[in-house]
């Protein structure tokens, strides 16, 4: 059953992303962070105070599952739109901090667990995973820094003022098949999808 939790809850964090990046992109990455962010600590409540396997499968499988991927997919936002020319670089330490953090949360979870019991374990992670509420708080779009950055504003104002008066919505369509087109991204995403089926396996075991 533990095995099928964590799979349910790394599927449904993975299956909201389409979502998430269409509502980051027609609305705002800090307001989605900071909602996945309450979702996820919402989640890990719920499921402290959970009693049957049906109330887990919702909380850890699904609540959880959603907030992670919305966090997740909006940190990745922002780091596109600071980072370009280095990205790189930068994702070496974003994967490596992953890594960090899964190592030291499993510590932390299971030192919490022994030491005040399951429930009182999770609702203490669920503190933990609280920050990345307060975190997204924090985000701020690049244009904001840019050295241009008023006539970035003049342009987005005059663009404003003659969609309301012409009445036309020009915000980018909420899913974005253009991409599909490419042959490389139908490859890279079949792999993707084929090796996804073994890859996460010794993590939900272990």
């Amino acid at each position: 059953m533990a095995v099928w939790m964590g799979a349910l809850s790394t599927a449904v964090a993975l299956l909201v992303s389409p979502v998430t990046i269409a509502v980051c992109r027609r609305k705002s990455t800090r307001v989605t962070a900071v909602l996945g962010g309450l979702v996820a600590a919402l989640g890990c409540l719920f499921t402290s105070f959970a009693s049957q396997f049906h109330q887990l499968f919702f909380s850890y499988g699904t609540v959880i599952g959603i907030g992670v991927g919305m966090t997740r997919d909006c940190s990745t936002l922002m780091v596109a739109q600071y980072f370009k020319r280095r990205r790189e670089f930068v994702e070496i330490f974003i994967v490596s901090g992953s890594g960090l953090g899964i190592s030291v949360m499993s510590a932390f979870i299971k030192r919490a667990i022994s030491a005040i019991g399951w429930r009182l374990g999770l609702q203490a992670v669920t503190l933990a995973v609280f920050l990345t509420f307060i975190l997204g708080t924090f985000y701020r779009s690049a244009s904001l820094y840019h050295p241009q950055r008023r006539a970035i504003l003049h342009l987005k104002n005059q663009k404003r003022k003659i969609k309301d008066k012409n009445k036309v919505d020009d915000g980018p369509p909420f899913f974005d098949y253009s991409t599909l087109r490419s042959k490389t991204v139908r490859i890279l995403l079949v792999s993707t999808g084929i090796s996804s089926f073994g890859i996460n396996t010794p993590i939900f075991y272990l």
